[in-house]
């Protein structure tokens, strides 16, 4: 099942809360998150570590004769590199890293050499890779992160119990009604501004639903434009001074509606695998993120289906009875 199959498996489950779509279609809350591609930290010394062995690994299956392998040296070296920030063992961990740099230059120089056109034109984009890994600096833009996943960005949160991370920003869009149907969700290459992921998330949303939302509700990250097409763009700012009342209450009352999207995140990540995509491939983050949302229509085509059964053989029990029995059923 490819990219193509699992968006037609997406479309599919947003048809099948098509009432709640149709009561709540008209205005639209949008969002972005982050999610990670199951990798360990990525340091420079396990990063050259990565390219020696893969380079091994090419020689080895080319049958081409290396002037050296010493597979243990590095493994010692990467060793040496562990708790670099001690006073104690900084001098020490700063030599093994360069020394590490050093070792892995070697293999991609002498595979470049050694191989003929035939065995070039299979390992270009491997080589490639391996080289910018050696070649990059601390303050370099688009470094790789991963090598088993060149597509893998780093991004900074900002965050006191995580500053940054490493994986796919991932946008969706869903409804603003109590029963928050996504109508579209796409994960990104690199990391996009807020506001340069809502016109790639409208289109795919029009094409499932049949017809543009009148209106979107984002956070101050998404400043930039007010109308995309036939969507109006709104965000929390300050009260323009010709509201009344009313209308400063229904804007608020609109904003703070856009905050249930945390909590529907929340649930993406724990019970629907969004929190890690363990798939390789440049699509899988799109496909795990399209699999997660898939997921949550089904849970909610659920409850809707035994609230329904529920209602009809007790009509006379009180609400929270209701609440009860659904919550023991599902």
């Amino acid at each position: 099942m490819g990219p193509a199959g699992m968006e037609k498996i997406f479309a599919y489950s947003v048809h099948l809360n098509q009432k709640e779509i149709k009561k709540s279609s008209s205005m639209v809350l949008s969002e972005t998150t982050v999610q990670g591609n199951h990798g360990t930290f990525p340091t420079n010394a396990q990063r050259n570590q990565k390219v020696i062995d893969q380079c091994h690994k090419i020689a080895k299956k080319e049958k081409i004769q290396q002037r050296q392998i010493d597979a243990k040296a590095s493994k010692e070296r990467v060793c040496q590199t562990f708790h670099g920030k001690h006073p104690r063992r900084a001098k020490k961990a700063k030599k093994a890293t360069s020394k590490l740099k050093t070792l892995a230059g070697q293999p991609v120089r002498e595979l470049e050499r050694k191989r003929d056109r035939q065995q070039k034109s299979p390992y270009q984009k491997e080589l490639g890779r391996y080289q910018r890994v050696i070649d990059q600096q601390r303050f370099d833009q688009n470094k790789v992160v991963a090598i088993h996943k060149p597509f893998t960005a780093g991004m900074a949160k900002g965050k006191a119990h995580q500053m940054d991370a490493l994986g796919n920003q991932v946008g969706l869009i869903a409804t603003g009604g109590l029963t928050m149907i996504i109508t579209a969700i796409r994960a990104f290459e690199g990391h996009p501004h807020d506001r340069q992921t809502i016109q790639p998330l409208l289109e795919p949303q029009e094409s499932i639903v049949g017809q543009a939302p009148k209106e979107l509700i984002d956070d101050r990250g998404g400043r930039g434009k007010r109308q995309i097409g036939e969507t109006k763009l709104s965000m929390p700012g300050k009260a323009l001074k010709r509201d009344t009342p009313y209308q400063k209450h229904k804007k608020r009352k609109k904003f703070r509606r856009r905050a249930a999207m945390e909590p529907l995140i929340g649930h993406l990540k724990t019970e629907h695998r969004l929190q890690e995509n363990d798939r390789m491939g440049a699509p899988s983050p799109t496909m795990n993120a399209s699999m997660a949302a898939t997921g949550w229509h089904l849970k909610k085509f659920t409850e809707q289906r035994v609230q329904e059964v529920l209602f009809y053989f007790f009509r006379g029990a009180s609400l929270s009875v209701q609440k009860t029995l659904i919550i023991k059923i599902i």
